[in-house]
């Protein structure tokens, strides 16, 4: 069986799988990361972390 264990190169392909293998703690963290860093969202928006439903507004 074959895993998605890490964020890197994931894309919008493998994200379906990557959203049922990624923990919910990293999750967060990436939120967190992410809304810390790019808080326009403009990095690669929709891909990892949909916009709207990464604690955003």
């Amino acid at each position: 069986m074959m895993t998605i264990t890490h964020h890197h190169a994931v894309g919008c392909t493998h994200r379906p799988w990557y959203d049922r293998e990624r923990p919910p703690l990293f999750g967060e963290a990436l939120t967190a990361a992410r809304r810390r860093l790019d808080p326009a969202e403009t990095m690669n928006s929709g891909v990892l972390l949909d916009p709207g439903r990464d604690g955003r507004p």
